[in-house]
């Protein structure tokens, strides 16, 4: 099978698609392969537009494809606010998006109808985060983790005003801008709303982020999160995670594994919720809650986590930035090392330089 991507990377040509003039990105400066990720829904190509702005083009794998009429309402619900770029940003490509004015091979045509244009985050994901953290080069105060898991509670509260669940908040879904605190969603395409038709081919969520009643019966169910808060319990999970940085490494990329949730029991289970203890007994009493639960409706609401932030913080006013330490560092921990004022590194492999002599000039016309 032709490979596509790779073959308008080799035409040297930009594509206008919707009128945004675009060319793919290399895996580096000097490499002739097109920058790519797969996923578990589909694989997710890397392009440039003619003001070196980032853009992802995906492209849904056939047994994964949702119905057409889900995937064009998706945009129009999701509310333009800071965080959400990638959805309310996104646009539906058809056949008649690709312009005669730029590379428009007929096989490319066929290919990209269907196909999701959105704005590139730049920031990293939390799973790329948590594993800098884990390896010592990167360190979160206990002022930065509040107010980031503040941001995050905010965003899935702007969701539930808008009748919207994410329905697969995980590691890698949550990107995360340590320098301004901010946080960004992606991959919008489990989206519920009450007016929206559930497709059939979705999924209920990400191991070790999906409701132990969920899995009740040790399969999962898609409807059973398929409605209105069911984004509390991914919620939980991940507050729980960045308030407490645990080390060690996890299939989801996650602190505490799906088996793990099932049980209510194991070492990563145990020591999570210990290390949550001292450093935030409020906290736990919020995870645990989540853990128990038999309904998303009964998992601590976004406004639940906003109030203990503000609590958290009001306490953390009273002393200084140069004395403050976390309760996890005077026990044996396996989190992060004592805070110290530092400048945040950027994730450099979120940006590639572009050999910009390698192209065409783009089309004048728009």
């Amino acid at each position: 099978m032709v490979d596509v991507i790779q073959s308008w990377l080799g035409s040297r040509q930009y594509a206008v698609l919707d009128k945004i003039v675009l060319m793919p990105r290399r895996v580096d400066v000097l490499s002739a392969l097109s920058m790519v990720s797969r996923g578990e829904q589909g694989s997710s190509y890397y392009l440039v537009d003619d003001d070196d702005n980032g853009w992802v083009l995906k492209k849904f794998f056939r047994e994964t494809e949702p119905d057409n009429a889900y995937v064009e309402a998706i945009q129009a619900m999701i509310p333009e606010k800071t965080g959400f770029e990638s959805g309310f940003g996104r646009r539906v490509l058809r056949t008649s998006s690709v312009s005669s004015l730029g590379y428009a091979h007929p096989d490319f045509q066929d290919w990209i109808d269907g196909t999701i244009l959105m704005p590139q985050v730049t920031s990293p994901t939390w799973a790329e985060l948590s594993v800098s953290i884990r390896e010592g080069s990167a360190v979160l105060s206990r002022v930065e983790r509040l107010l980031l898991c503040q941001k995050l509670s905010e965003m899935v509260g702007w969701l539930e005003s808008a009748g919207l669940a994410h329905r697969d908040l995980s590691s890698t879904n949550v990107l995360m801008d340590t320098l301004n605190i901010e946080i960004h969603l992606i991959d919008w395409d489990s989206l519920f709303h009450a007016t929206l038709e559930m497709p059939a081919n979705t999924n209920c969520g990400t191991d070790g982020y999906i409701a132990p009643f969920v899995k009740a019966d040790g399969t999962e169910c898609a409807r059973a999160t398929w409605q209105e808060d069911s984004d509390r319990f991914g919620l939980a999970i991940l507050n729980s995670e960045l308030l407490i940085m645990k080390a060690g490494p996890s299939l989801s990329g996650g602190v505490i594994s799906q088996a793990d949730l099932q049980n209510l029991s194991g070492k990563g289970s145990k020591a999570f919720r210990d290390d949550l203890r001292h450093a935030f007994p409020a906290a736990v009493e919020f995870l645990d809650a989540a853990l128990a639960a038999r309904s998303f409706a009964a998992c601590p609401s976004p406004s639940d986590w906003i109030n203990l932030t503000e609590r958290e913080l009001a306490s953390s006013d009273q002393t200084t930035w140069e004395q403050e330490s976390s309760p996890v560092a005077e026990v044996e921990s396996l989190y992060a090392a004592d805070y110290e004022p530092h400048f945040v590194d950027i994730n450099k492999s979120a940006f590639v330089r572009i050999d910009q002599t390698a192209f065409v000039k783009a089309p004048a016309a728009r």
